[in-house]
């Protein structure tokens, strides 16, 4: 939902992403992997109309499922599989491209609070996050 007063836009948006956000390392017998789905995102948006254009940028919250594994080939190996709320913060650009249709693209960068795993004997500490790139095709009714 947006609002607007003069060139200014102001708008809170949603999200549920099903993608697959993964990473892995390793470094001869030892590793580390990390997947993130499904994620959620709550938003807030402030951008500045020029013409049929939007430049904006976004910020708020977003809570993913996080899958962690870590193993060092030997004597450690810790997997578990949690749910993190953390932060998200981007920019963008839609352009209006017809009767209530625009496109958009966006850059945003997501990290999570970080997280303490153990198998007893070893710890580490997850501190997943990620950059984006998403590109849209929006209707609006």
């Amino acid at each position: 939902r947006n609002w607007q007063s003069g060139a200014m836009v102001y708008g809170i948006e949603g999200g549920l992403n099903l993608t697959r956000t993964r990473d892995s390392i390793s470094l001869g017998t030892a590793g580390a992997s990390m997947r993130i789905n499904p994620f959620a995102d709550l938003r807030g948006r402030v951008g500045y109309a020029v013409n049929d254009g939007l430049l904006y940028a976004v910020g708020g919250l977003s809570a993913g499922r996080i899958q962690y594994a870590a193993s060092d080939g030997v004597t450690s190996n810790i997997e578990e599989t949690y749910t993190r709320v953390g932060w998200s913060l981007g920019v963008g650009y839609e352009q209006q491209i017809g009767n209530n249709w625009s496109m958009r693209g966006e850059y945003s960068y997501t990290q999570y609070r970080g997280h303490d795993l153990s198998d007893g004997v070893h710890t580490t500490r997850a501190t997943p996050d990620y950059h984006s790139l998403r590109f849209g095709l929006n209707r609006r009714f």
